[in-house]
């Protein structure tokens, strides 16, 4: 049996070497630097205005947050539970 594409966005993307493999690294490191640019700048409104800022974050981070607790847990309301006490005990960090 042959292997299968990963789903990425909509597009099909081969799992296997060559060319789609290359393009596929650049794409992740592109989305990776994005990901820490946004951060950084996050951290720096964070310091400004912590309310605002963070909810920038919980908006930039909460769908990969819940998808990562659901696939560990495997029940959408535990899920939910846990990504929500990440993002409280983030802020209550954050605000001492």
């Amino acid at each position: 049996m042959g292997r299968r594409g990963l789903a990425v966005r909509g597009r099909g993307l081969a799992s296997g070497g060559g060319e789609a493999h290359r393009a596929g690294n650049a794409t992740a490191r592109r989305r990776e630097l994005f990901d820490e640019m946004m951060d950084a700048q996050l951290t720096a409104a964070l310091a400004a205005d912590l309310d605002t800022a963070f909810e920038g974050v919980v908006l930039a981070h909460q769908d990969r947050l819940y998808s990562i607790a659901l696939r560990l847990l495997g029940d959408p309301g535990d899920a939910e539970e846990v990504a929500q006490d990440a993002f409280v005990r983030a802020y209550r960090a954050l605000s001492a």
